[in-house]
């Protein structure tokens, strides 16, 4: 089952991760200082995660590659692990089209 883990940091700001079926973290989001802005971004989450052009995808220093995902106001909401190959950073975002609109919100 696919979830978003809504938690409170060691710094007192609110986050979550997508997490699939599997344990994964697909995507962790940045922090927010109430539970409230927290969950508006999961909302943006959920909204955004559909469109292709949502998504943007960067190559780091070692050659891995992530993706942040920005919201319909191009805030980004939610940035993914590192993928060592394009395959699975492809995979990764079908998976969260796939799976966050019907993911559960745990608190």
């Amino acid at each position: 089952m696919t979830k978003f883990e809504l938690y409170k940091d060691s710094n007192g700001f609110y986050r979550f991760k997508l997490i699939a079926g599997n344990g994964k973290t697909i995507l962790t989001s940045g922090a927010n200082e109430t539970k409230c802005n927290c969950k508006i971004d999961i909302q943006a989450v959920i909204n955004s995660c559909q469109n292709k052009a949502n998504y943007e995808i960067f190559e780091s220093k070692n050659s891995n590659s992530f993706f942040n995902l920005r919201a319909l106001n191009k805030k980004i909401v939610g940035r993914s692990r590192l993928y060592s190959s394009k395959r699975g950073l492809e995979y990764g975002i079908s998976y969260i089209k796939k799976n966050a609109l019907r993911a559960e919100v745990i608190e």
